[in-house]
């Protein structure tokens, strides 16, 4: 972080520290957090750069506890027990298939955001813009690597088990590539300013013409003696 100030001017209107590329304040935590997709209540945390990857397994494994849960359920419909505890059993059979619907859905969600290298609040200002404007691309290529990017392996079976690895990126690196390729704070790209008066290598040669006043006489000098001057084609 101490290198990226001493090149990085952007800083958070709200707790007026640097303010990395994508770098959303969160009102709640009251603080800045990298690649921020959502404050969750649930967790009662931010879910970012950090936590992404045990906010995805907690969704996942949600969803695949409910639907065994909603399986177990009805796999016993006409055993004694569930005539035993049938008013439970009735209500367990109507919650969890909806519960299973829910996480299905929000998990599906997180996912996609997760295989094609977006956050919640990215997804929502490329959809909201009109037309493309250019900015800079954050995601990779492929599905793994996106996937790499947040759980730091490639390996399926490792994605799906909890880990105390380290994420594979600090959350600055994208600063730092905005710099290197002419984008902004926001990625957008870097337009120079036109300054009328700077030369931009197409000249013109033309002749002085004689002066339209009447009152004095104008001497027109010889074709030999004509005085080019050189002027810029704005």
């Amino acid at each position: 972080m101490a290198q990226l100030e001493e090149l990085w001017t952007r800083k958070c209107t709200t707790c007026k520290e640097i303010k990395p590329a994508r770098t959303h304040h969160c009102s709640v935590c009251n603080k800045c957090v990298f690649l921020m997709d959502h404050h969750c209540p649930w967790i009662n945390n931010c879910v970012g750069i950090d936590n992404q990857r045990y906010f995805l397994l907690f969704v996942f494994y949600l969803m695949v506890g409910t639907a065994y849960m909603t399986m177990t359920i009805m796999s016993i419909w006409h055993h004694h027990s569930y005539r035993q505890h049938k008013t439970m059993m009735t209500f367990l059979i109507v919650l969890d298939p909806i519960l299973m619907v829910v996480m299905a859905g929000f998990t599906g969600w997180n996912w996609f955001l997760a295989c094609v290298g977006n956050t919640t609040i990215e997804f929502w200002t490329q959809m909201s813009a009109k037309e493309e404007d250019g900015r800079a691309r954050v995601a990779f290529d492929t599905v793994k690597d996106n996937l790499y990017r947040v759980f730091g392996t490639h390996k399926i079976f490792r994605i799906l088990s909890p880990s105390m690895r380290n994420v594979p990126f600090t959350g600055l690196e994208w600063s730092f590539m905005f710099m290197d390729e002419g984008f902004d704070h926001a990625g957008y790209p870097i337009v120079p300013d036109e300054d009328p008066e700077a030369p931009d290598g197409d000249y013109e040669y033309y002749e002085e013409e004689p002066s339209s006043d009447t009152n004095h006489t104008q001497v027109v000098p010889d074709d030999e003696d004509k005085e080019l001057e050189l002027i810029l084609i704005q």
